[in-house]
């Protein structure tokens, strides 16, 4: 329940309103503010993490009316394809991942992750065409700021009115009561992880000031949004986020250069900032990094130097291609032992975007993210320049402003990422497709500009000379944009291939255990042995036997090696009306896979025996049956049959390239 109303029906309100939202999109050209709205306001603000099913939250249904509505619009005539160095840097960042598959002991996970990566390069995609389609984006910008700074709000509500005594739904989780040298609680909003609830702030914090600090007074409410989303990054107690507020708002005055009037109260608020209980007792934990081993250091801030010290050590083993995309975690058990740190929580990556690609990537998918990011500071500083040379334009000076925004969120984002690993990748990417629009409706404003000039001075002549002269030119740049996309996707696809046909098989190990009484019971005591009707009984006893406790207990006595064991995936199914449970066990080692299942079910059965006086469970007569999986994605073959096409129309391509040169040769 949120507000009395069900969460459900809170859902299928949602639906609908997507619906409506694709139908107007779909009717009327100017529909396309609105999904693009949506979708921009979805990502950056992580507000579908609240109820997201598996692979299914409202940020993928955004993206899928998104698709929609570009397809519509391009049908249309109002969605066209746009030139930016963007769409080359997204493609060799998802191509440099593909290739470290070529390293990954589970393919199956990198190539999971890779799958993730490629749906967020799919939005990158949908929102830079709906941004550089919608008539105006104040309101886009506008949608995602007021999403972000109400659930920041959100936060401060269940801080200081409710006490924490609620989630209010999912959009106001408060997952550490309190920590070392925090004044509150610490707050999550619709996420799990306060750390990256923080960065999603960061991004949205510089967008708002854009929005509040226009020569209009009527924008100045805006500023009370930029003074939610501080008020929740504060409430993160998130020493990297507090940080990277900083540098953030650090490029935002050096890119805008505030008059002294506005510039003397963001350095007094600053200051007050500082002077906040939790704010700088909270940043002075930092200077605990390094010390000895028996003083009281925070133990996130231990954990974290532990961990990355295992990141380093796969670096300098793999420092080309890494361990593989999504293969951290597999390699980190063997690393720790190597290394002899000592990591007291459960690890799934680094604690730095860096070394996290580092060590999994290596050189190759680091420089792929650089290069990126680089390109998207590149045009949006060049949007930013070509907006100065457009003058005092009410749409001149707010693209000036967003293009600030965007550098100091990049800038923000660089900083925070250096103590967090690569996650919500998707709001990065929104943001780059932001800043790209900007460069493009910026240099079209000037291109506009430069010819109504040159009409006016009577130089049209020599202005259409010179766009017949481009027109002639044109044909090379989309044959080039062809020849690169067909080049990228033979290489995805060729090292996808050559990823999955080089694979470790894995192998499931699959035995019966049937749960049954210890005694024959009396006619009396027929309910307590009818264990068909009892339907808690065997899904309790596969969830045990599932247990990761059993799993590593079992394992270690039977000497599989720990690095084996933890790559291992047990599964249990319980069969009610047979009163049987399937457990199988997925690894690698066939032969550990076989001896693992039917040692899982004794040990099972008889923790049960010592707990419940009425049932034990038995192995069933049936042999463990031991077979291989299916390679993931359908094999290599389809890989390689795709990196064959690609080939096979880039060598067309090059022909009729040539044909048409003869022509103007002689």
């Amino acid at each position: 329940m949120l507000l009395g109303v069900p969460v459900w029906l809170l859902g299928f309100g949602a639906l609908a309103g997507l619906f409506l939202v694709f139908l107007r999109a779909v009717r009327s050209p100017d529909g396309l503010t609105v999904p693009a709205a949506v979708l921009v306001a979805v990502t950056l603000s992580g507000v579908s993490a609240a109820y997201e099913i598996g692979p299914v939250g409202l940020e993928s249904i955004a993206l899928l009316v998104g698709l929609i509505v570009v397809a519509m619009g391009w049908l249309r005539g109002d969605v066209r394809l746009v030139r930016s160095p963007v769409w080359l840097a997204t493609a060799a960042f998802l191509a440099a991942l593909t290739l470290t598959l070529t390293q990954a002991k589970d393919v199956g996970a990198g190539a999971g992750l890779l799958l993730e990566r490629i749906r967020d390069g799919v939005g990158l995609v949908v929102a830079l065409l709906l941004l550089v389609a919608v008539p105006r984006l104040r309101p886009v910008v506008a949608a995602a700021v007021l999403l972000v700074a109400g659930l920041a709000g959100l936060t401060v509500v269940q801080e200081y009115v409710l006490g924490n005594s609620s989630e209010l739904g999912g959009f106001a989780r408060v997952p550490i009561a309190e920590d070392i040298g925090s004044a509150t609680a610490r707050h999550a909003g619709p996420l799990a992880d306060v750390n990256f609830w923080g960065r999603l702030l960061v991004l949205a914090f510089p967008l708002a000031l854009a929005l509040g600090t226009g020569p209009d007074r009527r924008q100045r409410p805006w500023l009370a949004a930029a003074a939610l989303v501080a008020a929740g990054i504060y409430l993160t107690g998130s020493r990297g986020s507090l940080i990277a507020l900083g540098v953030s708002v650090g490029v935002w005055l050096l890119l805008t250069r505030p008059r002294p009037r506005t510039l003397l109260p963001l350095v007094a608020g600053g200051a007050a900032l500082l002077a906040i209980p939790g704010v700088s007792s909270r940043l002075a934990t930092l200077s605990a990094i390094g010390e000895s081993a028996t003083a009281v250091v925070d133990p996130s801030l231990r954990n974290r130097a532990a961990v990355q010290v295992v990141g380093l050590a796969m670096a300098e083993d793999h420092p080309i291609l890494g361990v593989g995309l999504g293969n951290f975690i597999r390699r980190e058990p063997e690393y720790q032992r190597a290394t002899g740190e000592f990591i007291s929580e459960g690890v799934i990556a680094p604690h730095n975007l860096y070394l996290e690609l580092l060590a999994e990537t290596g050189v190759v998918g680091l420089a792929a993210l650089l290069l990126l990011i680089g390109s998207a500071a590149f045009v949006t500083a060049r949007a930013f320049l070509v907006a100065r040379l457009l003058g005092s334009a009410p749409e001149a000076a707010l693209t000036r402003r967003l293009s600030a925004a965007v550098l100091a969120a990049l800038a923000g984002w660089s900083v925070a990422s250096s103590v967090l690993h690569l996650a919500n990748l998707s709001a990065l990417l929104v943001l780059v497709a932001l800043g790209a629009a900007l460069d493009v409706r910026a240099r079209r404003c000037l291109q506009i500009r430069d010819a109504v000039a040159a009409a006016r001075w009577h130089w049209w002549p020599d202005a259409m000379a010179g766009h017949a002269n481009h027109a002639e030119a044109q044909p090379s740049g989309p044959r080039t944009t062809r020849l690169a996309v067909l080049a990228v996707a033979a290489l995805m696809s060729a090292g996808a291939g050559l990823a999955l046909g080089t694979a470790t098989p894995r192998w499931t190990a699959t035995a019966v255990a049937s749960v049954v009484p210890l005694e024959p019971g009396e006619a009396r005591q027929a309910y307590a042995y009818d264990v068909r009707s009892r339907e808690q009984l065997l899904p309790t006893y596969a969830a045990l036997a599932r247990s990761p406790g059993f799993t590593l207990t079992v394992g270690s006595e039977l000497d599989i090696d720990q690095t084996t064991l933890r790559g291992m995936v047990v599964s249990a199914k319980a069969r009610v009306p047979s009163a049987v449970v399937d457990l199988t066990v997925t690894s690698t080692d066939q032969v550990a896979a076989r001896r693992l299942a039917p040692a899982l079910i004794t040990a099972v059965g008889t923790w049960i025996e010592m707990t419940d006086s009425l049932y034990r469970l038995e192995q069933n007569s049936r042999a463990v049956t031991v077979g291989k999986d299916p390679p993931p994605l359908g094999g290599p073959l389809p890989f390689a049959g795709l990196a064959g096409l690609c080939v096979v129309a880039a060598v067309v391509e090059l022909r009729r390239g040539g044909g048409r040169r003869q022509p103007a040769e002689a």
